[in-house]
């Protein structure tokens, strides 16, 4: 349902060309300006709003992306600042965003059902009241950004003058129910310089040392006509020419990632596109211009911080630091797989990193936006997408438990970190319908339909994709036993944990763990609490990690355990070595490949930028930290922090729901700091010993 009655009509520019960037205008009388002067306005797929000549607000690419035939957002701004006594010049800038994507891609969304013009609805109140609406006697008329696509770039062109107006028409809308936007927007959080200036065979290619996500803000001065193309990339050639193929593959528009500015010639302009966001390291930029400054301007949701490590080790930091980066990097309302290539919401991807997210980040709004994003998915039948929000693809290819399990993942997460049991309620439907749609998908209690250990290395041992499968199916059932257990539901709690029961009797019977082999199949069976001889399954992943040169050989999935496995299993130290191992595959060489970010794939190619590798910044927590959730919410913690030689020091924190937590060791002495509510259980070399608030031992106290 609407949270809110709207007076305000959607409009839109009919027949502004496709590739234009409307421009929509509202004069307004105001003999007062009265207390609470309030705006609500959506523009999709992205709008700037003016008045009188002023941008309103910091925020970058609002509304939020959602699946607009079912949820659009709106956002709310304090007016009084920007409005004048008597007559006003309201305007707002409509760019295409996902709303309207132009060109085909490898995701249809050229073909999204909610596809049309930009549109907008606006309202003005004063004290309450509605001063000034969206209706047909706004006008609009073509804007200086010439084209606009959000994976293909922007062109501003300075010499085009503004005007005629035009009558606006009335449109039908996006379809979907209007809602207020609660997730914090995208903010500009990082502008950096470059690190160094290259000649390319196109122009200057500026390297800003990292990738980031966001664009770049030029000032130049040229003759009135001349034009800049900024071409970005987070790849170089040794010629200097960008390497644009391994991502731009999937889109098939006649651009990608490339900005274009057309100066009006009168002096120094600074510009920078104001539509869409690119993924990148560097930009080339040519033209028959002088370049004062060259600027990366790094943006995205403006998610806080909810925890933060310190170490000497600088392995440890590089690692942490580039998981942190990929998850920033790559939130723009959603989870994103990677900045530039694709932009989309994969749901395995996001269930694998969000363990380390809520560890790192505040991320309890965000999450709770995406996962309604997915029940927007849901169809009838229970069926969710693998990409969130959906364009035409994504229910009939990468779907299935291994990527499904977002939709219980993520909400028992989030109820582990913040003991809000409503997260549970407000999804358990969604899960039983999904569950549902599962049960049809099975033959015999196995599940084969979904993608495997993604992206291994070509050395890896595979492991069945439908012994993957069936195992998260298993942990779907299981997963939505402990949702209903924690709501009081005993019932369907025991009912869902007796079918997850069944199906792993089904997959133990199918790939018997004797036969079980490589490091994914061997973990899979720890993981899941599958096998009858623990101790000996994990003395032979022990011996087959040494016999791969002590070595990660995992896809996505197979990452995911393997750290948490052999650490609980009494194998820290081979978790140590894999962890920190030199050399491909491991982090240490992707991250030699990259720009302060993890990659899609340990052999460098493709992607840079992805967080589905990112796991490992949980068990940064838990095993070097060690600190374990035992009771959701931080009421009750175990603290066993494992402390390799390679470190003198180590400090974690995080700022849980009743205080912060902080585990903090040296050569010497372990610190242990707890807030008043939250009972700590400290596992020593002699048992176990519980402390609350502030406590310190000898490092020789622990094993």
């Amino acid at each position: 349902m609407q949270d809110r009655k709207w007076v305000g009509k959607w409009i839109c520019a009919s027949e502004c060309p496709m590739d234009e960037a409307p421009l929509m205008h509202r004069t307004a009388y105001i003999p007062e300006i009265r207390p609470n002067a309030r705006i609500f306005i959506s523009g999709v797929g992205f709008y700037v709003l003016y008045i009188n000549g002023r941008r309103v607000g910091d925020e970058l690419l609002q509304p939020a992306f959602s699946a607009y035939d079912q949820t659009v957002y709106y956002n709310v701004y304090d007016a009084a600042p920007y409005l004048q006594m008597g007559e006003n010049q309201i305007e707002v800038l409509l760019g295409n965003g996902w709303f309207n994507e132009q060109y085909p891609n490898s995701w249809g969304y050229e073909n999204v059902k909610w596809k049309s013009v930009p549109q907008l609805i606006f309202e003005m109140e004063m004290d309450g009241e509605n001063i000034l609406w969206s209706d047909g006697r706004w006008k609009w008329s073509p804007s200086q950004v010439t084209y606009n696509s959000l994976r293909s770039g922007e062109t501003c062109d300075r010499t085009r003058t503004i005007g005629p107006m035009q009558p606006v028409t009335i449109a039908h809308g996006p379809g979907g129910c209007l809602k207020r936007q609660m997730i914090p927007p995208i903010r500009l959080r990082e502008e950096i310089r470059p690190v160094q200036v290259m000649k390319g065979p196109g122009g200057s290619v500026y390297d800003f040392g990292v990738n980031l996500s966001g664009n770049a803000e030029i000032c130049v001065s040229g003759k009135p006509g001349e034009k800049v193309t900024l071409q970005y990339s987070e790849r170089i050639f040794p010629n200097g020419e960008l390497d644009l193929e391994s991502n731009a593959q999937f889109v098939h528009g006649p651009r990608f990632q490339k900005d274009e500015y057309v100066l009006a010639g009168d002096g120094k302009e600074t510009w920078h596109s104001e539509l869409g966001y690119n993924g990148f390291r560097y930009v080339e930029v040519s033209g028959n211009i002088q370049v004062h400054s060259v600027i990366g301007r790094c943006f995205h949701t403006d998610i806080q911080a909810a925890g933060e490590i310190a170490c000497d080790y600088a392995p440890v930091l590089d690692i942490h630091r580039a998981v942190r980066r990929s998850t920033l990097t790559n939130f723009h309302h959603i989870p994103t797989d990677c900045p530039h290539r694709e932009k989309n919401g994969w749901t395995g991807d996001a269930h694998l990193s969000c363990e380390q997210a809520l560890f790192n980040f505040d991320m309890k709004a965000v999450y709770l936006k995406w996962l309604d994003d997915i029940v927007d998915s849901q169809r009838p039948n229970g069926a969710i997408a693998c990409i969130v929000p959906p364009g035409v693809f994504g229910y009939n290819w990468g779907t299935g438990a291994t990527w499904d399990y977002a939709l219980f993942e993520i909400p028992w997460q989030l109820y582990r970190f913040t003991k809000d049991t409503e997260v549970l309620r407000r999804y358990i439907v969604p899960m039983e319908r999904y569950l549902s749609f599962l049960e049809a998908m099975g033959e015999n209690d196995i599940f084969r339909d979904g993608l495997g250990d993604w992206c291994p290395p070509k050395e890896a041992v595979i492991c069945p994709t439908g012994m993957l499968v069936t195992a998260y199916a298993a942990a779907c059932f299981e997963g939505y036993g402990k949702a209903a257990a924690v709501l009081g539901d005993t019932e369907k709690a025991a009912q869902a944990e007796k079918r997850a029961e069944q199906i792993r009797r089904a997959l133990i019977e199918t790939w018997p763990e004797e036969e079980a082999k490589g490091q994914t199949a061997l973990a899979l069976y720890l993981f899941f609490h599958l096998s009858k001889n623990p101790e000996r399954i994990t003395q032979r992943l022990v011996d087959e990690i040494a016999q791969d040169g002590g070595h990660l050989l995992c896809g996505i999935l197979g990452t995911r355990m393997i750290f948490d496995v052999l650490t609980e299993n009494g194998h820290f130290d081979t978790a140590w070595k894999i962890a920190m191992a030199e050399g491909y595959p491991g982090y240490r060489n992707m991250l030699s490949r990259s720009g302060g970010t993890l990659g899609e794939r340990w052999d460098g190619s493709y992607s840079l930028n992805h967080h589905m590798f990112s796991p490992i910044g949980a068990w940064f927590y838990r095993a070097l930290g060690g600190i374990e959730i035992t009771e959701a919410g931080f009421e009750k913690v175990r603290i066993h922090p494992h402390m390799p030689e390679e470190i003198g020091f180590f400090s974690a924190w995080h700022a849980s729901p009743l205080g912060k937590i902080q585990v903090s060791w040296n050569r010497e002495r372990v610190d242990i700091l707890l807030p008043g509510d939250c009972r700590g259980l400290v596992c020593l070399r002699d048992g176990e010993t519980e402390i609350q608030g502030a406590a310190s031992f000898l490092r020789s106290q622990f094993a």
